[in-house]
């Protein structure tokens, strides 16, 4: 509803919302780990594939971008980045029917992109 009826201002996830996410994101490996990009200072970002999650994270976000701190051995989730947009891609970025889903959506809404963060 946010893309149909929205100004494009952003949706900030409650640090609830944000753990689920990524809690969802760890459960089913969806972290893609060949992406992972230092930021400097022990900050990393990651791409997230939730393709193979949840019915709702599938289509809600597809891919999106995970910000990491890497402290004592261990990586801490910190941050997320999502741009909702119903933009197509290149065969073979996304699975062929969230490509289909996302290009009929894309036809028959005509709406505002906008940003999913946390903080």
């Amino acid at each position: 509803m946010h893309y149909i009826f929205g100004d494009g201002s952003p949706i900030h996830l409650s640090k609830k919302g944000f753990n689920n996410i990524y809690n969802t994101a760890i459960k089913n490996s969806a972290l893609e780990w060949n992406t992972l990009t230092s930021l400097g200072n022990n900050r990393y970002s990651v791409t997230a594939n939730f393709y193979n999650t949840t019915f709702d994270l599938k289509n809600a976000f597809g891919r999106a971008t995970f910000y990491l701190q890497y402290n004592k051995g261990q990586f801490i989730p910190t941050g997320f980045y999502d741009y909702w947009d119903l933009d197509s891609k290149a065969s073979g970025i996304r699975p062929g029917s969230a490509e289909s889903t996302t290009r009929f959506f894309n036809f028959i809404l005509n709406g505002t992109p906008f940003k999913i963060t946390y903080p």
